[in-house]
């Protein structure tokens, strides 16, 4: 009897120890299961964070000097109040550099000191058409200069329109930045009616950034956003007054307020930007 009793004993003993085993390996595989969902919680939730991050505007993550409770309105047409003594000043000084109104500037990085003169207080809105900010001459103007951004305004907003334009930028062997807007190729018979309207609802803005706050949100900018920007329409002079760049005072080249110098024109405004909104967000 006795060695009966022992041997169910061990019987059951085994049957309890498979038992146990048997919930060790369930426990595990829940474990297991466990761990693998929170896994795949985590990365549905760096996804989802990574999609949100890629959508919200670059310039959401720049700290705003303000906010306003309006959007900019890309329609709007610039406004331009000239200075008639600074411009007859700049025009007439010409390579002699001898201006009172000259006004000492340095390049972001305060390696280079320039001098300008305000010609129009300047303000522009618009949806963006081009930016770059790339220059390989790397002449005293890129070195202040060091924005370009290209704007349309009016209807040409609408995506209707907007949604036809296209454009490149190029930079010639004399440092000039030329950024050039027309319709695709597909659309140009269909939208010829609307060339001289374009020639005068669209800019090339040379930037002048006066702080790296201003700097930072333009270069968050993506074609097709809206953006205003305000500040001053400025000629350039080097560190010994002399003029190296200076700005139309037209949205048509062909005016002879475009003072390129050039029948037709060709000149591009070059802009001292002081204030930027882009959505509700004001940088200053």
């Amino acid at each position: 009897m006795s060695g009966n009793f022992k041997s169910e004993e061990k019987v059951k003993s085994l049957s309890d120890g498979i038992d146990e085993l048997e919930q060790c390996i369930a426990d595990a595989g829940r474990t297991h299961q466990l761990v693998m969902h929170k896994n795949t919680v985590v990365i549905i939730l760096v996804i989802i964070l990574a999609i949100v991050c890629i959508m919200l505007p670059r310039s959401f993550w720049i700290k705003a000097s303000k906010k306003v409770d309006y959007k900019v309105d890309p329609k709007q047409m610039p406004v331009m109040r000239l200075i008639p003594d600074s411009i007859r000043e700049s025009d007439y000084v010409k390579e002699r550099g001898a201006s009172d109104n000259l006004r000492k500037v340095q390049n972001l990085a305060k390696t280079e000191t320039f001098y300008i003169i305000p010609l129009a207080q300047y303000s522009v809105s618009g949806r963006v058409t081009a930016k770059n900010k790339l220059f390989f001459n790397q002449t005293q103007f890129d070195k202040l200069a060091l924005i370009d951004i290209g704007l349309v305004w009016g209807i040409l907003t609408i995506d209707e329109y907007f949604d036809k334009l296209s454009s490149n930028t190029s930079e010639l062997a004399d440092g000039s930045r030329q950024l050039n807007l027309f319709f695709t190729k597909q659309y140009e018979n269909e939208m010829r009616k609307f060339d001289p309207y374009l020639k005068t609802h669209f800019s090339q803005t040379h930037v002048i950034p006066a702080n790296k706050k201003i700097m930072a949100a333009l270069s968050s900018l993506s074609v097709g956003e809206a953006v205003k920007m305000e500040g001053y329409l400025v000629d350039i002079f080097d560190i010994n007054k002399h003029r190296i760049a200076k700005t139309s005072l037209s949205l048509n080249d062909a005016n002879e307020n475009s003072r390129s110098g050039v029948k037709a024109g060709g000149a591009s405004e070059i802009m001292y930007v002081m204030r930027v909104q882009i959505g509700k967000k004001i940088f200053e």
